[in-house]
């Protein structure tokens, strides 16, 4: 079974990793200046969280490569159709791009009419990273049997809590 690395160490590594890849790609690119317009960058997401982040460091590494200013344009909502709405309507003209959670394509096309279809109308051009779900339970819960999620349903309340929530009550303090 492989080891698996620490979330922090595998962040650590995928933004390295994609740092290496835009320098290498950064000699190329700047032989080819797209104009003196910024890049925009919008980002189906709110300012403050991961794709946000990834989107401005992206930023900062394009900016430092190509020389010319980046924009990371936050559009949440609507589970990232409102950023796509602004990518499509924007000029196709290499200076705008999209950073999506991948539900933009594999669930919103299921659960909304978008305007767009994600096998024609946009092409992905690199996948930045990936994360897992957990699933947690109370200390009173067996782990070594533990239920099943229908058999905990029929035998307790259902206590459904949010990330945040659960680390509060433990008092998780990041380090």
């Amino acid at each position: 079974m492989p080891t698996r690395l620490p979330s922090g160490t595998r962040r650590a590594f995928m933004l390295a990793a994609l740092a290496g890849t835009l320098s290498l790609a950064a000699p190329g690119l700047q032989a080819q200046p797209l104009s003196d317009r910024p890049i925009r960058i919008v980002v189906g997401a709110p300012a403050g969280g991961t794709a946000d982040t990834l989107a401005r460091l992206i930023g900062e590494g394009l900016n430092r490569n190509l020389g010319q200013p980046v924009i990371v344009d936050n559009k949440p909502g609507a589970l990232g159709a409102l950023a796509m709405d602004a990518f499509l309507a924007a000029p196709r003209d290499g200076h705008t791009y999209l950073l999506s959670v991948n539900g933009l394509f594999s669930e919103v096309p299921y659960t909304i009419k978008p305007k767009y279809d994600p096998l024609k109308d946009v092409k992905p051009l690199v996948e930045l990273g990936g994360s897992g779900l957990v699933m947690a339970v109370g200390l009173n819960v067996n782990t070594t049997n533990p239920p099943t999620p229908e058999e905990m349903s029929k035998t307790q309340a259902a206590d459904y809590r949010s990330v945040g929530e659960m680390l509060k009550s433990v008092d998780y303090k990041p380090e």
